[in-house]
Formats: C-alpha cells, sequence, structure tokens
C-alpha cells in the first residue's frame, strides 16, 4: 500500500474551522487509526464495522478530515 502525502487546502462554505496543534494532532491520529483499521479488514473484521468505528473515533478525537468514502 502507497501512501501519499500531499498538502490540502480547506474547503468550506461559511467559516474555516480554526487549526490549532491539537487538531492537527487529532488528524494524524485517525489518519494512523485508519490504516490499521484497514489491515484489520484483511483479517476477517468487516469494512462496514471499521467505517463506523472510524466515525466514532474521528467524533472523540476532533477532528477536522473527513476522507471519501
Amino acid at each position: 500500500m502507497n501512501l501519499i502525502v500531499t498538502k490540502a487546502t480547506p474547503v468550506c462554505c461559511g467559516t474555516v474551522p480554526r487549526v490549532t496543534a491539537a487538531t492537527t494532532r487529532a488528524n494524524i491520529d485517525l489518519c494512523i487509526i485508519r490504516l490499521m483499521l484497514y489491515h484489520l479488514a484483511e483479517y476477517g473484521f468487516s469494512k462496514e464495522e471499521g467505517k463506523r468505528m472510524e466515525d466514532r473515533i474521528a467524533a472523540d478525537l476532533g477532528t477536522t478530515i473527513k476522507f471519501p468514502r
């Protein structure tokens, strides 16, 4: 699995969310957790359950990024 990291530009309607060091760390944490959930799907976990877990974790961490489904 190749991972390409690019600089993201926020696209919002209305107010732009404030990016702080805490949200940056939360976004990085979510990327790592998402990668682990992807690998769990290779060992028998359903992808739908992984997506639900990712959504719950993202809400708990307070992330500002969204991944395409």
